[in-house]
């Protein structure tokens, strides 16, 4: 059952292992860029502050370099529990997915972000049903999510470029730079001016 206050949720099973029931939005009131990743690692379980670790400051180091100031950004994750077994991370359920999407989908409505970029295939399916997140990284997608339509800027999770694919910090940075572009743009200027650069 969907709970109003998120550190009481027992949706699913994420709970019981979780030293940090409930892991959630963290930034501007009413961010230009929405970062939504998968779920809390073990740093952002520990601490009760998405995107805490070593994930956070590679991010953090790519909107820097996108020329991005993080006042204007929130992070937030598909899963406000750390998904793990006996402490070894996984990759969220479709049933826990499903438990905490309800939470996601309030924080989007409540802070109305201007575009959302979904980090990995996990958060673009969340968010989009699609599939495939090297096919579809750095395109401007339209979703309905609660009153509105959204602008969603699909990406890599940071994760990937700490796993042995460096490149992708870089189309990170163009991804980041791409939906700050639309977030700013003129409405004389449709976003689809702006193509990654």
């Amino acid at each position: 059952m969907f709970e109003n206050n998120l550190t009481d949720c027992k949706c699913c099973r994420l709970h019981a292992s979780a030293k940090t029931v409930g892991v959630n939005y963290r930034g501007a009131e009413n961010p230009h860029i929405m970062f939504v990743g998968i779920g809390p690692g073990p740093e952002e379980d520990e601490h009760g502050i998405n995107f805490y670790g070593r994930t956070g400051r590679l991010l953090e180091d790519c909107i820097s370099k996108a020329g991005v100031r993080q006042e204007y950004c929130a992070w937030d994750n598909v899963v406000k529990c750390f998904p793990n077994d006996s402490g070894q991370i996984r990759n969220p359920s479709k049933e826990e997915r499903w438990s905490c999407a309800p939470y996601l989908f309030r924080n989007i409505e409540k802070h109305d972000p201007k575009v959302i970029i979904p980090l990995g295939n996990i958060a673009l399916f969340a968010l989009t049903g699609l599939k495939g997140i090297t096919k579809y990284r750095g395109q401007r997608f339209i979703r309905r999510i609660g009153s509105k339509d959204r602008v969603i800027v699909p990406s890599f999770h940071p994760a990937s470029a700490l796993r042995g694919q460096a490149g992708n910090k870089d189309f990170i940075t163009q991804d980041i730079l791409h939906a700050w572009r639309i977030a700013n743009a003129h409405p004389s200027q449709p976003p689809s001016l702006f193509p990654p650069s």
